[in-house]
């Protein structure tokens, strides 16, 4: 299982050609017969001048798996040694965990799980609902497996049996605390159980990030708050009190939000305070962002890549202009079935690969994905599946004269986009060499890009801003 997530990158083709899983289904050696294991022969065997001498391996491999040989594309790099990646991990690192959660039996993630262990919350907090959710708290639901006779609730009036749902749901006392929190928050609290309330609570859409934390956290609160009141009758000797509860479910939001927001004052009562949270909102960050001429004797060229679906049918854009902001070429290309960071990398391949077939060595790539831009200049290590597309990108660049890889914001990147997208309109390549040639939008957008427009972009900052 764990040998077959091993994958090799064939470089000098110093892998052993029968034993290592350099084609990603397993070595060739479990296919055929008569292959021991003391066989050494290297890839590089099978290699003349850098490509597969197809002879040999019709001489040696069975002639059904030859044609998946031969279709293997081999990026040969003399003197370079064969790399080994890690499938489990984008970027070929072998880990522990990964292992792990490769041969462990894995459940589907579950939302209300993971909404339980809220970074805000205390950590004992959230394990008590988890605990109550697993049936795993000294109640009646677990104690009665022991043998143990079923005793009544200490939190109630009118005492029921002290079992998780009572305690936290069913009981007078849970029921009214549930209804005054609930009511103040506009949610109508109807009698389900614990895990159906949460998913009610959970699946109410927030009006703004401070509205989404009280949602995903008050919950977690009220929970831990009944069940302290339940333990200090029973255990503390204490009395059980609906106003205390109250007071402590609301200290501790109200400490929550002095912690994650400090900053922000916050009323000293429950009902002011969430009519405060209601009418919060983010502050916003405005840019102005254009697109700019490259110096001469300079050319620019911005390229952009298009998913339907990630992964899903996958297309790329991009246009060169001069110093002047004058169209050179431009073009549209449909990609296939992939991901969004593939898309980016290839209509960079074409663009330039056509840059240098053309004679124009002097290039500035210009881009609006981060990820690409770090590749490009050596700031990160792109995923294993991306790296023959990064390989023969950089084998494009080292046969330019002069080369420079710079971020720009979507919004000063709209033509490339329109091409992009226009991509997904046609099965062949689109070339256009005059603006009049461009799609519409596109032409549009690069007729506004020469002049200089600007464009405004907004970004949402994590600090809150409060009503006047």
């Amino acid at each position: 299982m764990v040998e077959t997530e091993i994958g090799w990158r064939i470089n000098s083709g110093n892998a052993l050609f029968w034993w290592d899983n350099w084609m990603g289904e397993g070595p060739l050696a479990h296919y055929c017969h008569g292959i021991t294991s003391l066989n050494n022969t290297r890839v590089s065997d099978f290699l003349r001048q850098g490509q597969w001498n197809e002879n040999l391996v019709r001489m040696h491999v069975p002639p059904l798996l030859v044609p998946k040989v031969l279709s293997t594309v081999i990026h040969y790099q003399a003197g370079v040694p064969d790399e080994v990646y890690w499938k489990q991990n984008e970027n070929g690192t072998f880990t522990y965990s990964s292992a792990w959660n490769l041969v462990r039996g894995k459940k589907n993630k579950s939302r209300l799980f993971s909404t339980i262990w809220h970074k805000q919350v205390p950590s004992k907090a959230s394990f008590l609902l988890w605990r109550a959710l697993k049936f795993k708290l000294p109640t009646n639901d677990k104690l009665s497996s022991f043998g143990v006779h079923p005793v009544t609730c200490v939190c109630c009036i009118r005492p029921g049996l002290d079992d998780i749902e009572h305690i936290f749901v069913r009981g007078n006392f849970a029921a009214h605390i549930w209804r005054y929190f609930s009511g103040l928050m506009g949610i109508i609290h109807n009698p389900r159980p614990l895990k159906n309330l949460l998913r009610s609570w959970w699946g109410m859409a927030a009006k703004n990030e401070v509205h989404k934390l009280i949602i995903q956290t008050l919950p977690i609160l009220i929970c831990w708050n009944l069940w302290k009141n339940r333990c200090s009758v029973k255990y503390g000797q204490k009395k059980s009190n609906v106003a205390r509860v109250k007071y402590m479910i609301f200290k501790d939001t109200f400490q929550l939000l002095m912690v994650t927001y400090p900053y922000c004052s916050w009323p000293n009562n429950w009902e002011d305070m969430i009519n405060e949270v209601e009418k919060c909102s983010q502050d916003i960050r405005i840019i102005t962002v254009s697109w700019q001429c490259p110096p001469n004797p300079f050319l620019k060229l911005n390229t952009d890549g298009s998913a339907l679906h990630n992964p899903g049918k996958i297309g790329g854009g991009g246009i060169l202009r001069d110093s002047n902001g004058n169209m050179i070429y431009a073009f549209a290309i449909p990609l296939g079935i992939s991901t969004n960071n593939q898309a980016e990398t290839q209509a960079a391949t074409h663009g330039l690969d056509w840059c240098f077939q053309h004679g124009y060595r002097k290039v500035i790539l210009e881009v609006d994905s981060e990820l690409l831009t770090k590749w490009l200049n050596h700031r990160s290590k792109p995923p294993w599946k991306l790296q023959q597309y990064i390989t023969q990108l950089h084998q494009i660049i080292t046969q330019l004269d002069f080369f420079k890889c710079q971020h720009t914001y979507r919004k000063a990147n709209t033509t490339t986009d329109f091409l992009s997208k226009e991509s997904h309109r046609s099965d062949i390549t689109q070339n256009f060499y005059t603006q009049n040639q461009l799609p519409a939008a596109a032409k549009g957008s690069f007729l506004l890009e020469k002049m200089g427009m600007t464009n405004f972009r907004t970004k949402k900052l994590k600090r809150i801003k409060k009503p006047p």
